[in-house]
């Protein structure tokens, strides 16, 4: 195994989030070189974080500085035309509601959500002078019973956990899971599918989701890093 240079996001000396301490546990247990770094000190250090380029692990945030100061190209939503037709990129004046909407670029802007009509952004005053651009599509016909969130690592499937909704006994049908897997074309070493059981007990795909801004949720600490890794090298390289 190739030992690498991994730093953990940190503040106030102390290791930011869950996601942060499980990815600095999978690194450590595989014997990696890892450093706990907050961005003030990353800052300071950062002639040698450019020409070394350590695998950063931390908020989007935080991996959005080290995209600048590696110079690499953030990567784009996944988004696969094939499986989500219904998907546009448009400016909020010309949403049609209801609609599912969440950011293009700036992944963390907001939590994409269903929004019914054009005074609810009001309740998103940080909002009042960014304009996107948007991701949206329709929502759902019918009410969600649960969500889930598929782990994939290598075209296999590392893990499947519940995350949001009334009824969590709701489970999604594996054949639709398998089918979708299937169809995601093109997508990179690890990402992970959201889906969600409808009313009606059917299996629909909400959204994919890049690894490199995502939390590990049920993952072990081994498989979260090893995928954590994997999309790292691709992203760094230029690859996907």
């Amino acid at each position: 195994m190739n030992k690498m240079k991994v730093i953990i996001e940190t503040l106030g000396n102390q290791i930011v989030s869950d996601y942060c301490f499980k990815g600095w546990l999978g690194a450590s247990n595989e014997d990696h070189d890892v450093e706990l770094l907050s961005l003030p000190a990353a800052s300071m250090k950062q002639d040698k974080l450019r020409q070394e380029k350590p695998m950063p692990i931390g908020s989007v945030g935080y991996m959005e500085y080290f995209f600048d100061l590696y110079g690499v190209q953030k990567p784009f939503p996944l988004i696969d035309f094939n499986l989500e037709r219904s998907w546009t990129v448009t400016r909020r004046d010309q949403l049609k509601y209801p609609v599912f909407v969440k950011p293009l670029v700036q992944i963390k802007k907001f939590t994409g959500a269903v929004f019914t009509n054009a005074k609810q952004w009001d309740l998103y005053p940080e909002l009042e002078d960014w304009d996107g651009p948007y991701l949206c599509k329709e929502p759902f016909e019918l009410p969600i019973l649960s969500e889930w969130r598929v782990f994939v690592h290598n075209s296999k499937i590392k893990n499947i956990s519940y995350y949001s909704g009334t009824n969590p006994r709701a489970f999604p049908d594996r054949w639709t899971i398998g089918f979708l897997l299937e169809h995601a074309y093109n997508h990179p070493a690890a990402f992970t599918m959201d889906v969600c059981v409808l009313e009606d007990g059917s299996t629909r795909l909400v959204e994919f989701n890049d690894m490199w801004a995502i939390g590990p949720y049920g993952c072990n600490e081994s498989d979260y890093f090893s995928m954590l890794k994997d999309r790292w090298n691709e992203i760094i390289n230029g690859e996907k």
